[in-house]
């Protein structure tokens, strides 16, 4: 795993941990809804549950468990790799989308279940970026999968699905 990831060099110069676990993404299949990886961090690299630019991480907020009007228009950020800090809202918590995967031979649209829809910018290289609610106690809502350069449609994972599908806790 490298972090920040660099292009130019295979692999890159940036590594901070070796891949455990990822999820398995099916092109055939209608149901995909996470698209992560667990990593073990290599012993040179510190951990911390600090956000840059967006401050010190204290737990998770299962947006699942909470009625969608209560958190449709909930402000949202994110820092990622590619625009830094990024602030928007939630417009939607139950969308099925297809992605299109230049990852995957033959660059296949992948459908997936379960996105929460914000407007918020991004750009190749923020996926993976968790998204969080901007109330006084910083909480991870999500994980970032995919958007829009103008930020007219980016999408997250719900942070509860990634945490099980994953096998991890905070």
């Amino acid at each position: 795993m490298e972090s920040p990831v660099d292009p130019s060099h295979d692999p890159g110069p940036n590594i901070v941990g070796q891949l455990v676990r990822f999820t398995i993404i099916d092109p055939g299949s209608l149901k995909n809804a996470v698209d992560a990886a667990v990593a073990k961090p290599v012993s040179s690299v510190q951990l911390a549950n600090n956000i840059p630019e967006i401050g010190v991480v204290s737990q998770i907020r299962d947006l699942t468990r909470e009625n969608a009007d209560v958190v449709t228009a909930l402000p949202v950020q994110k820092f990622g790799v590619a625009t830094q800090l990024q602030s928007g809202t939630i417009k939607n918590i139950h969308v099925s989308t297809s992605i299109i995967y230049h990852e995957l031979p033959n660059d296949p649209s992948v459908d997936f279940v379960e996105l929460v829809e914000y407007d918020c910018v991004s750009e190749g290289g923020d996926s993976g970026a968790a998204v969080v609610d901007t109330g006084d106690s910083v909480r991870v809502v999500g994980m970032h999968i995919a958007g829009t350069g103008d930020g007219s449609g980016s999408l997250f994972t719900h942070i509860r699905y990634v945490f099980e599908s994953m096998g991890v806790t905070m």
